[in-house]
């Protein structure tokens, strides 16, 4: 009986060193479970914040282009605004310079002096000359 009492506490013993090496085990997994789950999360995470960086930059950089273009848009109108005075007052003198031209030559201050062969009639190249000094 005594032997019969030694095997059952020895199956006993084992019974529960089986049931504490399958508990670990059973911890194990729900540990392991656990890092997963949570580096699935920051997994999540760093795929939201990478998606969220790449829209920042893409607007960041559409923003410069547009600023930039802006600019662009600013300087080309400028130029051409510059480019219309200048022509507005190009024009201006040399309708003054011949509208004086036209003067002499009706009053005869040109007809027949030292003006030349013209009589005061303004030609190309008293134009040019003009122009020139327009544009300095």
């Amino acid at each position: 009986a005594k032997l019969e009492v030694e095997l059952a506490e020895e199956r006993i013993i084992e019974e529960i060193a089986a049931k504490e090496e399958r508990e670990d085990r059973l911890k194990t997994i729900q540990v392991a479970a656990a890092d997963v789950a949570k580096a699935q999360r920051n997994e999540t995470k760093l795929k939201r914040t990478a998606a969220n960086d790449v829209i920042r930059l893409q607007r960041s950089r559409a923003e410069q282009e547009i600023a930039l273009q802006s600019q662009v848009n600013k300087n080309v109108i400028s130029m051409l605004t510059s480019v219309v005075k200048f022509s507005a007052d190009a024009a201006n003198q040399v309708n003054t310079i011949l509208s004086g031209a036209q003067r002499k030559a009706l009053t005869g201050l040109g007809a027949g002096t030292a003006n030349g062969a013209n009589g005061g009639a303004v030609t190309r190249s008293d134009v040019l000359d003009i122009l020139d000094r327009v544009m300095g």
